[in-house]
């Protein structure tokens, strides 16, 4: 059904299209994402025809590129978390500078998928709320504040300043509690006409972050702003 391949296409093409944005620069991360883009496609009870091609073709190019990879799953557990704190780090820096725009929200929701993507290095059994708190509260923080900034400045006003350091960050509830995908629910990005016909069995779309205006409503569903 339509609906089913929209509400698939939700849960791996952010995860894909950043996977995409970073291929060049960082193939190290890139591939990490695919694969965790495949993790998440496999765990799918019904998947579509479309959805089952394109997990196909992203196990395909991760083959690909083992080869340059070369995957070592523990310094490369360190070197995502790093990328991906990194990538937080520029955000909340620019933030809390005063100087929040939609590039700023772009990063924040980036850093959101990129802090998700390290789920797959725990081990089983292994909760993330338990083995990386520190990882999920910032997945959380990443997106309320994207929703906050996106907010502002739809409403042509200036985002609020951050909460200070240190203070609680969102509970999370309305983005989707540990062990629950924080992505799939929000319509951050939106595919073209075209690719909701038919998903190309090749690699995943070009990025689509200015489609971030179009984002649905759902989306602001997001925590409240912490108490300072």
């Amino acid at each position: 059904m339509a609906s089913d391949l929209e509400e698939q296409k939700k849960l791996l093409l952010p995860i894909l299209q950043r996977a995409e944005e970073i291929q060049a620069l960082e193939p190290r991360m890139a591939y990490y994402c695919r694969l965790y883009a495949i993790k998440r496609g496999l765990e799918l009870p019904k998947p579509t025809k479309e959805i089952s091609g394109l997990i196909k073709a992203t196990f395909a190019q991760c083959e690909k590129d083992k080869a340059a990879v070369k995957p070592d799953e523990e310094a490369d557990r360190l070197y995502c978390e790093n990328f991906a704190l990194n990538v937080f780090k520029r955000a909340d820096k620019v933030d809390r500078a005063g100087r929040a725009d939609m590039n700023t929200c772009k990063a924040y929701y980036a850093a959101a998928i990129f802090l998700q993507v390290l789920e797959q290095f725990l081990k089983p059994g292994e909760e993330v709320e338990y083995a990386a708190p520190d990882l999920l509260e910032k997945t959380r923080y990443a997106l309320w504040r994207a929703a906050e900034i996106r907010k502002a400045l739809r409403a042509g006003r200036q985002p609020a300043p951050p909460p200070e350091a240190g203070s609680d960050v969102p509970d999370g509830s309305a983005a989707g509690g540990a062990g629950s995908d924080m992505f799939a629910a929000p319509a951050f990005e939106q595919s073209t006409p075209a690719e909701q016909q038919e998903l190309s069995p090749g690699a995943a779309p070009a990025s689509n972050l200015d489609s971030i205006e179009s984002a649905t409503d759902d989306f602001l569903g997001l925590p409240t702003p912490p108490s300072t």
